[in-house]
């Protein structure tokens, strides 16, 4: 059974809520796969979501570089999302584990449009996988 990490929001709750939560919750119940989630986002205080996104990004990072799962599956938006990915994906291709990443941003272009271009540069090395998931022909092109 293919093991996968999930990494992103929390599952649906009270305190994840959204599409990536939905999505997220509905691949923990896929019974074809074992599936790990590792939260990197929960709403709260600044304090806590700061804790769940630096020990979420840590452990899916220990997960990754043992060698625990066989896919690593990031739900990424852009901004903070991008920085609580960065460090799972490089060790994923350091442990060479296939990536995927699941682009949810309604804006990436916008925001990354508004970087410096060193900034540019360095998310665009830092977000590389072995496949993409966009939906629409619009978020295809923008990506």
């Amino acid at each position: 059974m293919t093991r996968v990490l999930v990494v992103g929001p929390a599952p649906a709750q009270a305190a994840s809520r959204g599409g990536m939560a939905t999505v997220v919750t509905l691949m923990a119940a896929h019974p074809d796969a074992r599936v790990i989630t590792v939260p990197t986002y929960i709403e709260g205080p600044l304090w806590f979501r700061l804790w769940v996104g630096g020990s979420g990004m840590l452990r899916a990072s220990w997960l990754v570089a043992l060698r625990r799962v066989d896919v690593l599956h990031v739900h990424l938006a852009h901004g903070g999302s991008v920085v609580r990915k960065a460090l799972p994906l490089a060790v994923a291709r350091w442990s060479k584990v296939p990536t995927v990443v699941h682009a949810h941003s309604y804006d990436f272009a916008g925001w990354f449009d508004g970087l410096p271009p060193a900034a540019r540069r360095v998310v665009r090395r830092l977000l590389v996988a072995d496949q993409w998931l966009v939906l629409g022909r619009r978020h295809v092109e923008e990506y």
